[in-house]
């Protein structure tokens, strides 16, 4: 079965009101994106920003009276539409599985979907992101995961806000001996173990949310998070690191980096040891 696709150029603002007056039109899904491809780094706790200019794709049933639908919208909203297309039925789980494909990380570490069969002369790791974000195919992944691989990880490490659980695994299968898996949603801990058993690793690394973690001195600490909870959590870093402990840290912006340097500078000896894209990965020994 085919469907109709209708696209709408419109402002912020407008958000809300048209997905709700496409859905009471009859869409059977409502999604928008980046009309300018302006990405939002670091949203406030509890917001959800929006885009200045945004589109606004609308998915209506084969036989929908696109007509009305198109009159409706046009009379009564300040939404443009841009784009009217007919869509083939097709296997979007399948799609959406096809879409992530093995990604090289060095010569000897793969990142391999669960789904996906690969042979190489390196090691894998095999993921299943599900709801968690970590795929491999993000910079500030990317850049500690090709650190973990070149440089043998410590003896314990905690991977704080470990997402699907990427990073612990990927330590793991480099030779730390006892990993921690620390995050705030527990989703990510769903996932994180869910990946765990995929590289037989469950029972090498300890998941849980911050505040079930057990008091340690941790060699080496992994936080690929944003800049304000970075800064917010430099003194439970602290508490986690022993002496001459290393903390890697990729979820800065060339334009954030000083941020990050002068709240650290102080118990710190800090460098810029990566870069990709705009974002650094920031090394740090303990003083």
């Amino acid at each position: 079965m085919n469907y109709q696709e209708l696209s709408l150029s419109a402002h912020a603002a407008q958000a809300e009101a048209l997905s709700e007056a496409l859905e009471s039109l009859g869409a059977l899904s409502v999604s928008l994106q980046d009309a300018n491809d302006i990405p939002i780094y670091e949203p406030k706790p509890q917001t959800h920003p929006l885009w200045d200019d945004i589109i606004i794709t609308a998915l209506f049933a084969h036989d929908a009276d696109f007509s009305m639908i198109k009159a409706a919208i046009t009379s009564h909203h300040n939404g443009i539409i841009i784009n009217e297309a007919l869509v083939e039925d097709q296997n979007w789980v399948e799609k959406s599985l096809n879409d992530f494909k093995p990604i090289a990380i060095s010569k000897n570490l793969w990142i391999c979907p669960s789904w996906h069969e690969l042979e190489v002369d390196a090691t894998i790791l095999h993921l299943n992101p599900g709801l968690a974000f970590g795929t491999g195919e993000h910079p500030t992944t990317q850049m500690i995961l090709r650190y973990l691989a070149e440089h043998p990880p410590h003896h314990t490490v905690v991977d704080f806000g470990c997402g699907s659980g990427i990073l612990a695994i990927t330590a793991s299968l480099f030779g730390a001996e006892q990993v921690y898996a620390i995050d705030i949603d527990e989703q990510a801990l769903v996932a994180t173990y869910s990946n765990a058993q995929l590289n037989h690793k469950e029972k090498h690394i300890t998941i849980c949310l911050p505040e079930d973690l057990p008091l340690l001195q941790a060699d080496q600490l992994l936080a690929n998070i944003f800049l304000t909870p970075l800064i917010e959590l430099r003194e439970n870093f602290l508490r986690l690191l022993k002496a001459q402990g290393e903390i890697l840290i990729s979820g800065v912006l060339q334009s954030q980096v000083h941020q990050l340097m002068n709240a650290y500078i102080n118990d710190f000896d800090l460098s810029v040891i990566d870069e990709q894209s705009e974002w650094l990965l920031v090394r740090g020994i303990k003083k």
